[in-house]
């Protein structure tokens, strides 16, 4: 089962929006972006990410990431670090970590990013 079969399925996910991929910002060469291995969403079902627990998306937000760490079916040991405006978490010697230093620069997006060399 793929990512987006999940969010659709579980979450009522129709839409996202990928605003980066290898083009972000930021892209330093310790970046996972640089090495094509990561993806930030924006937008969900049309609406912007955020870190407002009225939005409409709100629960899809954090269910998204949820999915990404824990859902068995979406061979969750590969993914690395899945960032959002209220959910902070990176793979750390197999165990999902807290990794709250980055909410700052995750509060209008989703960063997943993968595993891997």
């Amino acid at each position: 089962m793929d990512l987006m079969h999940v969010a659709y399925t579980k979450w009522g996910v129709t839409s996202v929006n990928i605003s980066s991929t290898t083009n972000h910002p930021t892209n330093k060469a310790r970046s996972r972006h640089s090495k094509r291995m990561a993806f930030d969403i924006n937008y969900i079902n049309g609406i912007h990410v955020t870190n407002n627990p009225n939005s409409p998306i709100y629960s899809i937000e954090d269910g998204l990431i949820y999915s990404v760490i824990m859902d068995d079916s979406l061979n969750a040991a590969q993914w690395l670090e899945a960032y959002g405006p209220t959910f902070q978490s990176r793979w750390v010697n197999g165990v999902s970590t807290e990794w709250p230093s980055v909410g700052p620069q995750h509060q209008n997006h989703i960063h997943i990013s993968l595993d891997g060399n």
